[in-house]
């Protein structure tokens, strides 16, 4: 028998694992212990699974933390404060992008399914980071593309539809290089084309493991095999070395490994002359920001 631990319980799938373990009375310590904390709402479950001994239960706990702040909620007094003091005026107009390119999202969510939901705080103070650590100038166009995509994606800085808002950045990245290149649209909110879909479920796998590998590894010798994310995505914990010393690293290189493959996989799918853009220096930070202001 597998034996399946979901990931994501509750409405919207908004809560997530966060705690499991066979011994009851760990468990109601630990609920004990968390559920005095403000803005961190939690549930908990029980979960059979078959073991060689006979049949278990483990103990979960889910948690859901409450958002406290997002840009809507924010003065324009503040707004202009954070951007002057941790923004250069290149990479508020890639935010300016990344913005656009996330409304664009909810607008069209809101359009399909009537609906948009924020549920995590935004964290545009990341989107310096996110902007720093590519390769620029140094590493070819599909690298330094499969950087910015991995990165932004690590870095999870928006509310959520952090892989689309991900992609629209990449997308428009990979056009400033591409003479008429028109990328195809990776997806639509919900439902991915064929071809981009296992790189969209690889990715959430590397994402989730990389955050949650300590947790997992316990799960895995209580007798769990498969962590089920929302959107039936699954993690076979068989598949992923736990032991790692440093998983952030480990889990965020190969995480970034397949991004560039997928980059390599977009501009096949654009029918775009992928070598060129396998052996093409890319020219730097500065000639991105040139080509959004040119538009």
């Amino acid at each position: 028998m597998t034996n399946v631990l979901p990931y994501h319980i509750g409405p919207e799938d908004r809560y997530s694992l966060e705690f499991v373990n066979p011994d009851e009375g760990q468990w109601k310590e630990h609920l004990a212990a968390r559920t005095t904390e403000r803005g961190v709402a939690f549930k908990s479950r029980e979960v059979t699974i078959e073991t060689d001994e006979g049949i278990q239960t483990l103990y979960a706990v889910y948690s859901d933390a409450v958002p406290e702040t997002v840009l809507d909620e924010q003065s324009d007094e503040e707004i202009q404060a954070m951007l002057d003091e941790q923004f250069t005026e290149a990479e508020i107009q890639v935010l300016s992008l990344i913005l656009d390119v996330f409304i664009g999202i909810t607008r069209k969510e809101e359009e399909q399914t009537g609906r948009f939901t924020i549920y995590k705080d935004m964290n545009l103070l990341k989107i310096p980071q996110i902007l720093a650590y590519p390769e620029w100038g140094e590493a070819s166009i599909t690298d330094v593309g499969g950087q910015l995509l991995s990165r932004f994606i690590l870095s999870h800085p928006m509310p959520n539809a952090n892989h689309r808002s991900a992609l629209g950045l990449l997308e428009r990245y990979l056009r400033s290089h591409g003479d008429g290149l028109t990328v195809p649209d990776t997806g639509e909110p919900g439902i991915w084309y064929q071809w981009a879909r296992p790189y969209i479920h690889d990715s959430k796998r590397l994402l989730t493991v990389r955050r949650n590998a300590h947790l997992f590894r316990y799960a895995r010798e209580f007798g769990v095999d498969i962590i089920l994310r929302k959107n039936d995505v699954d993690i076979d914990l068989h598949d992923f070395d736990l032991d790692v010393v440093d998983t952030l690293e480990s889990f965020g290189q190969t995480h970034e490994d397949r991004s560039v493959d997928f980059v390599e996989t977009i501009l096949d799918q654009a029918d775009a002359d992928t070598k060129r853009f396998e052996t093409t220096q890319d020219p730097g930070f500065d000639a991105f920001v040139d080509a959004l202001t040119s538009d």
